[in-house]
């Protein structure tokens, strides 16, 4: 009873707010005209670049991970528990890019996390009263400003988190 394996799942949302119009993205686009065709038009290039409105990734994650009870066994109800853990897993899932100039953009991305977790668990009636901090790095493969622009992004989240179990 001092350490278990975990399944972790879940649904993530991101959203980045665009907050620096000097900043110019080329995109190399097919623009519909009034004769029924398509011209290409190089952002960045033919005219100015685009600029970022809103980035909205919404993720769907699957991971594991291993947590070990310090002070005292998972089972133990004479005191406060201390609980140590990592995890790692894949997230899927999509990405919509708003722009001033342009309509939106979509695409289907993925990625991967590592995080570590420290909690304290303190017996309260029939439960435990939960609190903690967790630390998690993520990478994520997007295509969304296309091949040549690299869209991919690496995040690190500091969050804390305070509940109840039982």
């Amino acid at each position: 009873m001092t350490a278990a394996w975990t399944v972790t799942y879940g649904v993530s949302n991101y959203r980045y707010d665009g907050t620096r119009p000097d900043i110019k993205i080329p995109l190399h686009l097919l623009v519909p005209n009034a004769a029924g065709t398509a011209t290409p038009v190089n952002f960045g290039t033919d005219v100015p670049g685009v600029t970022m409105h809103t980035l909205n990734l919404t993720f769907f994650n699957l991971g594991f991970g291993r947590d070990w009870w310090v002070w005292a066994p998972a089972n133990s109800c004479d005191g406060p528990l201390w609980r140590l853990g990592f995890d790692v897993g894949g997230r899927y899932g999509s990405g919509s890019a708003q722009f001033h100039e342009i309509r939106h953009r979509t695409d289907v991305i993925g990625g991967v996390w590592f995080g570590v977790h420290s909690d304290v668990e303190v017996p309260c009636g029939c439960g435990w009263f939960v609190a903690g901090f967790r630390a998690e790095w993520g990478y994520v493969w997007s295509d969304i400003l296309q091949l040549q622009n690299n869209s991919d992004l690496m995040t690190v989240n500091l969050l804390g988190n305070i509940g109840f179990r039982f």
